[in-house]
């Protein structure tokens, strides 16, 4: 159920760019810290042979505050996912 007053202030906080610290926030510290899969084929994976059925990980909070792919990792800032 939506009200006038609601999409008013949905609206004003959209504005405010709360929606683009909500996403900064959860890259800083991201709510599932390492994710891992199965393989589902024999590949190639960055230079390494992976085997189908091997368990992959991926380090989402280290990739996410990895300075190789964000040149500001450690602080926060929000205008990374400010619309353009």
């Amino acid at each position: 159920m939506t009200s006038p007053y609601m999409n008013h202030y949905l609206g004003f906080l959209t504005s405010l760019g709360v929606q683009a610290c909500l996403r900064e926030g959860m890259r800083i510290f991201p709510p599932v810290p390492t994710l891992t899969r199965e393989a589902e084929r024999d590949m190639d994976l960055g230079g390494y042979r992976v085997a189908k059925g091997q368990m992959l990980g991926v380090a989402v909070y280290s990739m996410h505050n990895n300075p190789a792919y964000w040149q500001v990792c450690q602080s926060v800032t929000s205008h990374l996912f400010q619309p353009t």
